[in-house]
């Protein structure tokens, strides 16, 4: 059996002169875990007993292993279910919010386009309405055909602009693939 004193160890005890804390006669050593004095059968006692101790933490350790992977097979499969679920129903809520976000920016779009479009039919009304009074009264002058040759270039401008400058712009939307 090979020596359990180290010689720094040995010096201590050499030098220790406290009573064992188990049986009170003259102690050799003392535990640098616990700083209780032993005598040299209660200090192997001692030992003996941290060893087992140590043993035992070994022995309940190596098992674990084996408890992680039956616990965590079926800990893993209700705890993957209730994941899933809840991503199921994040994934349902994201879309039902995309969707009605969709619309109601479908809907704001044709609304937008038939108020622009409203407002163009009136201003070209307005301006027929104008060039019906000027033909029919025969009462018009060069600054009235500018004005009115300028309102209805106006309209063409706003009428092209309606044709081709409708856009949208729709913003990526970012995930995380992190969690």
């Amino acid at each position: 059996m090979p020596s359990v004193f180290t010689n720094q160890q040995l010096y201590t005890a050499e030098v220790f002169s406290a009573k064992c804390s188990c049986c009170k006669k003259p102690g050799i050593a003392q535990c640098d875990g616990c700083a209780n004095g032993f005598c040299s059968t209660h200090f192997r006692e001692h030992r003996h007993y941290l060893d087992t101790k140590f043993a035992q933490l070994l022995h309940d350790r190596s098992i674990l292993p084996h408890q992680l992977v039956d616990h965590s097979s079926k800990i893993k499969q209700a705890q993957l279910k209730t994941l899933l679920h809840d991503i199921n129903q994040w994934e349902e809520q994201a879309l039902k919010s995309v969707t009605q976000t969709a619309e109601r920016v479908r809907n704001r779009i044709k609304e937008l386009m038939t108020l622009r479009t409203s407002t163009i039919k009136a201003d070209l009304d307005q301006i027929s309405m104008e060039l019906r009074k000027c033909k029919f009264e025969n009462n018009y002058f060069e600054q009235d055909i500018k004005h009115l040759s300028e309102k209805l270039d106006q309209i063409q401008i706003d009428l092209n602009i309606l044709k081709t400058r409708v856009k949208m712009t729709i913003p990526p939307i970012k995930l995380n693939s992190q969690f």
